[in-house]
């Protein structure tokens, strides 16, 4: 049963306070170990409430969306990420983590992917030649990338 199922037959038993928090909890567990967690606030619950539109909604490509625009425009990232952009990157890889199908993502060498596809298979791994500074890529080019494909399956 897909997460945002369950997620939705559990929150039909626990009232949203509880639910949201105790989701909130364990991301910011995930998410860092060391952190002192905070007691829930109005804003973690809307960030929680904008999450849930973006994991079970019917429509999801334009509900997320928007949920994702308010997220970003209102900060609500903020508490427990640097940036709108760090905060996408674990939800995408918290997704990826629910799909049922097989799934190929290709990445960076990240200590964030490896911490979260702990559980995937790292397929191929290669270092590739980068330019910058007006160095030409190719055989000539004095810095590389280390670029992995993780699969699922």
């Amino acid at each position: 049963m897909p997460e945002g199922i369950i997620n939705g037959l559990i929150r039909r038993t626990i009232p949203f306070n509880q639910f949201a928090a105790a989701k909130y909890h364990d991301r910011m567990r995930l998410t860092n170990p060391s952190l002192v967690i905070k007691p829930m606030s109005a804003r973690n619950a809307s960030l929680i409430r904008l999450e849930d539109i973006i994991e079970t909604s019917e429509r999801w490509q334009m509900e997320a969306a928007k949920a994702l625009l308010e997220i970003r425009d209102r900060q609500l990232y903020r508490n427990c990420h640097k940036s709108f952009d760090a905060y996408v990157r674990i939800l995408l890889l918290e997704i990826l983590n629910g799909v049922r199908g097989k799934v190929l993502l290709s990445s960076g060498d990240s200590d964030l992917y490896t911490r979260y596809l702990k559980d995937w298979r790292l397929c191929y791994r290669i270092r590739v030649p980068c330019g910058t500074g007006g160095t030409k890529v190719g055989r000539y080019a004095t810095t590389y990338r280390t670029e992995i494909l993780w699969a699922n399956f």
